[in-house]
């Protein structure tokens, strides 16, 4: 994963997101036209990629928390945090058109496994909260641990936190 060098909201977004963090206002409040306005940054700093498997996306993405929204009182980042949490995640590979040479169990799988940011989500780990301290951050320098090939993620032969590295492969890819 590379890292995500944000570029800064439009001051009046970013004055809104305030304003609703100061209130105790959760991301669930935020309007269409503040949400597209995130997105549209998200994607520009992330030059189009997908924060976890650096996929080309563009509309077909969603806001990411990486750290999960009710987790708050826990990790101590707001939900709305753009600088701390935000980013652009791929919805995964929705493609209904068969692969060359792909089972048709392959195909299931691919489609209801792909998927990097809902992934991680909590749906999919039975309400069990997520172990941040064994999660690579893609909003950190990380790409000396992490490798891409034909689309899949792996450690990097030198990697210095395997651990970490296996957790994040396993939550996200």
């Amino acid at each position: 994963m590379r890292k995500i060098n944000k570029l800064p909201l439009p001051l009046p977004t970013q004055r809104q997101i305030d304003a609703k963090i100061s209130t105790g206002k959760a991301y669930i409040d935020l309007t269409t036209k503040q949400c597209k306005s995130i997105r549209r940054k998200l994607l520009e700093s992330q030059k189009y990629l997908c924060c976890y498997c650096e996929r080309q996306i563009s509309k077909d993405c969603h806001i990411e928390h990486f750290y999960e929204q009710d987790d708050y009182t826990i990790h101590g980042i707001h939900s709305l945090d753009y600088a701390q949490n935000l980013i652009a995640s791929c919805e995964g590979d929705k493609d209904p058109t068969d692969k060359k040479d792909e089972t048709p169990a392959e195909r299931i799988y691919r489609q209801e496994n792909i998927s990097c940011g809902h992934r991680k989500g909590k749906a999919y780990h039975q309400n069990i909260s997520v172990d941040y301290t064994l999660l690579l951050n893609p909003q950190n320098d990380i790409s000396h641990l992490i490798s891409y090939v034909s689309g899949y993620i792996s450690a990097n032969n030198n990697c210095t936190a395997i651990e970490k590295c296996k957790s994040t492969i396993r939550l996200n890819a």
